[in-house]
């Protein structure tokens, strides 16, 4: 048995857990509920260093997203301000991507995604390539960065159900669109249609898993849909290289350059002699 027929086993119990969160009547409930049916069984599944939690992202900017379902963030190298474990506010250059869950995907929360999504995407952070090697720790020669940005964010909508995939697809089309391409969801995922909608350019006829692309394409993906959605974050996680927010820096801008502490030079003692 290999790794991706062990994920397969998964699927099934995503759906039977949703299925009984249905006697849930309380709506912000059972939608908390089936938030943490898919963070819990996505957290067996990630590496060690990957956290998950609901929250806040902003950057240096002074911008700031909007609430997002999931994040995943680094958790070993990377920052955030915990509230509780399921609760947490990062710096953009602390999170890999956001996957907003919802009940029901019709053109209201498809757009509500999208626009979430976008709100983390179009957070500034300094570029990291390839080669660094951990958040903190970049390989340059002669202080020059090597290779290709390596730290775009993702953006992934999972959905228990919705109305039929023709719906969802005309929807896509009719939907207020960020100003770039790059700011839309990566993956689309459909539980109960056993249905995942992948970016892809019909030029080339290529499904693109990052990068550019010229629109969307769904894929029957069937009993095995969330097993796919596993594999695809493991993919990206592995692929996006973060580049750490140097605290230094934020010390430096608030004490020093702002000047946020008063100091009085007339307590100064000297130790020269």
């Amino acid at each position: 048995m290999n790794f991706f027929e062990t994920l397969k086993y998964s699927t099934k119990k995503v759906y039977d857990d949703f299925v009984a969160t249905k006697v849930i009547w309380h709506n912000p409930s059972a939608g908390m509920i089936r938030e943490k049916i898919i963070k819990d069984v996505l957290k067996q599944y990630m590496p060690g260093e990957i956290g998950i939690s609901s929250g806040l992202c902003f950057d240096s900017q002074n911008k700031e997203s909007k609430q997002l379902d999931l994040i995943l963030y680094d958790k070993l190298f990377s920052y955030r301000i915990p509230f509780d474990e399921n609760f947490m506010i990062f710096p953009c250059e602390s999170v890999y991507g956001n996957i907003e869950i919802k009940t029901k995907l019709d053109i209201n929360s498809l757009q509500l995604s999208i626009d979430n999504i976008a709100s983390l995407k179009s957070l500034y952070r300094e570029d990291a390539t390839e080669f660094n090697i951990t958040p903190k720790l970049e390989l340059t020669i002669g202080g020059q960065r090597l290779g290709k940005k390596s730290n775009n964010y993702f953006g992934v909508i999972f959905a228990y159900e919705s109305s039929s995939v023709e719906t969802i697809m005309k929807n896509l089309m009719e939907v207020k669109k960020p100003n770039e391409l790059l700011y839309m969801p990566d993956l689309i995922v459909i539980l109960d249609k056993e249905m995942t909608i992948f970016k892809s350019n019909v030029s080339d006829k290529s499904i693109v898993l990052s990068g550019d692309f010229e629109g969307y394409i769904p894929i029957n993906t069937k009993e095995d849909t969330f097993a796919y959605l596993v594999l695809y974050l493991l993919t990206l996680t592995y692929n996006i290289k973060l580049k750490s927010f140097p605290p230094g820096k934020l010390l430096y801008d608030t004490v020093v350059k702002e000047g946020n502490l008063k100091v009085d030079f007339g307590q100064f003692v000297s130790l020269k002699k």
